[in-house]
């Protein structure tokens, strides 16, 4: 798909679980170049800073710092890093947090092989993209506001 001289889109991957990478790894490769990989947010933050990628596909529910955390800071931070999470959860609290981090896309676990590609597409495109069973439930063009439970856990 692309060309020697045309450059492939630059990823980081942050996922505390080695088979979830190799996973991601294997679906990535062909279009895109894998520049970084993190455990948990903290590290994809470094990651983020020491390989300027164009876009960081993260998982939420990692140890130490977890993906939605890592995302509000990278925003904080003015780094524009296209954002897509992966999560096993379809849970709608969480799909809403991970839409509400200005987030680019968010993808089930269950569904990377048939949404992955096309959600990093239309991140780089300037697009949102949600997996169709969640995206049903959080529709993108919705702004999504999290309860008040929810604010006091992510604090």
């Amino acid at each position: 798909m692309h060309s020697q001289n045309e450059k492939k889109p630059r990823i980081v991957v942050a996922d505390d679980h080695p088979e979830v990478t190799k996973t991601l790894t294997k679906i990535l490769n062909a279009d895109f170049e894998l520049v970084g990989c993190a455990k948990n947010g903290l590290e994809a933050i470094g990651a983020i800073a020491q390989f300027q990628p164009d876009v960081l596909v993260t998982d939420i529910e990692m140890p130490m710092m977890d993906g939605i955390h890592a995302a509000r800071h990278l925003r904080r931070i003015n780094c524009a890093v296209k954002i897509v999470f992966i999560s096993a959860s379809s849970d709608t609290e969480i799909a809403g947090l991970a839409i509400s981090s200005e987030a680019s896309g968010f993808v089930l676990k269950s569904r990377m092989a048939t949404d992955l590609v096309h959600a990093i597409r239309e991140a780089l495109a300037g697009r949102q993209f949600v997996s169709e069973t969640v995206d049903a439930i959080v529709p993108c063009s919705q702004p999504w506001r999290p309860s008040e439970a929810t604010e006091a856990v992510t604090r």
